[in-house]
């Protein structure tokens, strides 16, 4: 079939409508699913003033494509075509209906088209100059309770790590030992991670005991041999990047910035290029390192010790743009 508008001020209600008429285990129902997070973290975003009003209407336009792309995909046997074509039909949406062609490679989720993805060293482009706040989010995680969210950030309570989220925050939480780890990543659909610039918002609250508590990201991670790079922080202004791999845990470089306000909430970036990764501290380029140890896999977060420790609008970029 073929849908064909640009936008309708009712994009959540068009997703919702199209995801309770699909068969469970259509070919796009997950990729619904994650169109509805990203259009419920984007709105939620919008509303705290995080993204532009133009941003936001290219969100907008970028999610009506990809859910006309996606029901372009799937037959009447997966879809409620009645139900979906009354909807739309109230809304001023011209539809066209089924077509019955087979079904394309699904696209990449959270998006109506493939990301630009990053240029090795060498592109036109100096990444060190990269404005985190004039790029639209690929992927979005507001941490709000009310919407829809990766499945990875769950309330829990362990022995050791709880787990709490809502309002615009993911808190993990130790209070039992200084040198426990807990990190949670993102998968999305397949996509190699490595390849978006990725940032976060972070404070650490402790109670004066544990001076080395440090939380950060984690990018490059390897879902069978656990491997991956953390960019952490502390309240004591330093920062490292730190690499698990075959013989453990290595520091790769270390150091302290005027760049970070204890206390606070910090916000944290990377961009990994081939063999360089690039640092950011508040939107403010830190320095880029050279490593050949890893080269690809998820991102997400890390927190390390005893403490509170808050998250806040995670999110990954589309690759940088050349602006010639």
């Amino acid at each position: 079939m073929q849908l064909k508008k640009e936008l309708t001020r009712n994009i959540g209600q068009a997703i919702d409508t199209v995801e309770k008429t699909l068969m469970v285990d259509s070919l796009i129902y997950n990729e619904v699913v994650f169109l509805k997070s990203r259009y419920y973290n984007s709105k939620t975003a919008h509303a705290k003033g995080v993204i532009k009003d133009e941003d936001y209407r290219v969100l907008l336009n970028q999610d009506m494509q990809y859910l006309i792309d996606l029901i372009d995909k799937v037959g009447e046997n997966d879809l409620d075509l009645d139900t979906v074509e009354t909807y739309f039909a109230d809304h001023g949406i011209e539809f066209v209906g089924p077509d019955n062609k087979e079904a394309q490679e699904t696209p990449l989720a959270f998006g109506a088209s493939a990301p630009i993805l990053v240029k090795e060293e060498g592109a036109s482009r100096n990444l060190a100059d990269f404005k985190w706040m004039e790029e639209n989010p690929f992927y979005l995680e507001s941490f709000d309770s009310t919407a829809h969210k990766a499945p990875v950030f769950q309330n829990y309570q362990e022995e050791l790590w709880s787990g709490k989220i809502g309002n615009g925050y993911y808190q993990l939480e130790n209070r039992v030992d200084e040198i426990a780890v807990r990190y949670h990543y993102l998968s999305l659909n397949g996509l190699d991670m490595t390849l978006l610039p990725t940032t976060v918002e972070v404070k650490i609250n402790t109670a004066g005991d544990s001076p080395g508590a440090t939380c950060g990201l984690i990018f490059c991670f390897n879902h069978e041999t656990r491997y991956y790079y953390a960019f952490i922080v502390g309240n004591d202004g330093e920062y490292k990047l730190w690499l698990r791999g075959e013989g453990g845990y290595k520091t790769i470089i270390s150091g302290r910035s005027n760049l970070l306000t204890p206390g606070r909430f910090n916000k944290i970036g990377v961009i990994k290029s081939g063999h360089l990764i690039y640092l950011f501290i508040n939107d403010n380029y830190l320095r880029r390192v050279e490593d050949t140890t890893l080269s690809s896999g998820d991102s997400g977060i890390i927190a390390l010790g005893k403490g509170q420790f808050l998250f806040c609008l995670l999110y990954t970029s589309p690759s940088p743009r050349d602006r010639g």
